[in-house]
């Protein structure tokens, strides 16, 4: 379909490997990202008009293009597709809204199992 395609344009954010379809706007307020030398951590948010459907395939089809392989999701109202790639965890929200869809991407390390938590 055409909305497909139009999702099927890329930019890159400050995620350097994490594809977002050209049609969605970054909400700057909304957005953090901390970086290092060692590696970039944040969330990235966005709204506009595809489909929350649209989105999940895009994610699906394009994250592995860019070393990412995907891990699980959950299809609800908030639908959340989780992606690791060697150092690092992708976690993507879609939330579709009534006259928008609205994206989250969350971008964590991925800690060797010896780290403790709080």
């Amino acid at each position: 379909s055409k909305e497909t395609e139009e999702a099927s344009i890329s930019l890159y954010y400050d995620f350097k490997d994490v594809p977002v379809p050209k049609k969605l706007k970054l909400q700057k307020e909304k957005s953090f990202v901390f970086q290092t030398t060692e590696f970039t951590t944040g969330i990235l948010t966005f709204s506009g008009k595809i489909e929350s459907d649209s989105l999940i395939s895009y994610f699906i089809n394009k994250m592995p293009d860019d070393g990412w392989r995907f891990l699980s999701s959950f299809k609800s109202p908030k639908n959340i597709l989780f992606f690791q790639k060697e150092s690092r965890f992708c976690i993507i929200t879609i939330i579709s809204r009534a006259f928008s869809t609205n994206l989250e991407i969350l971008i964590t390390p991925r800690f060797r199992s010896g780290f403790k938590g709080m």
